[in-house]
């Protein structure tokens, strides 16, 4: 018959290893962004990723011009707002996540597709019409537990990005 100090250890280990995996799970997750729309106006917006900056400014995404003519640019092309509006990624294997959020709308999401290492890139349409205006956001944190949001105002937006620090020390 085992002894009650061996019965506590081997409980005490069992409960470690149990809340361990329970936080290895939370430590692995991927991105977080969340979009709030205090504007009039509608935006959508399509997220996705890529191994590094190079490809995340190299990506192609198919585009409509203002006098209706469908177009390649390339993320770099839409670091400024540029007035374009219909924007999908072109390139092929790249797995996007497109969101519409309305005036007084709030939307979340996870950004399931992402890796470990891999930077996320954010294409914002804003719907005006004729005068519909594209933008991109690159989030550079390669780092687990990451947190985007952004919030659309009258006449521009306020955001921000957490990155969590690398728990790789700690054999997570």
């Amino acid at each position: 018959m085992p002894s009650r100090r061996l019965a506590l250890v081997l409980g005490g280990l069992l409960l470690l290893s149990g809340v361990s995996v329970a936080a290895g799970e939370v430590i692995d997750a991927p991105p977080t962004a969340s979009f709030s729309n205090e504007d009039g106006r509608t935006y959508e917006v399509t997220i996705f990723t890529v191994p590094d900056h190079r490809t995340a400014l190299l990506t192609n995404v198919g585009v409509t011009t203002a006098d209706g003519e469908r177009r390649l640019v390339t993320v770099s092309d839409l670091v400024w707002s540029r007035e374009y509006r219909d924007a999908s990624v072109a390139d092929p294997g790249v797995e996007t996540t497109t969101l519409t959020v309305e005036p007084g709308e709030t939307v979340e999401t996870t950004v399931s597709s992402w890796e470990p290492g891999e930077l996320t890139v954010i294409l914002i349409e804003e719907r005006a019409g004729a005068a519909t205006t594209i933008r991109a956001d690159a989030v550079t944190c390669t780092q687990r537990q990451q947190e985007y949001s952004r919030t659309f105002e009258t006449g521009g937006s306020s955001g921000s990005s957490v990155c969590a620090s690398n728990l790789d020390w700690l054999g997570v």
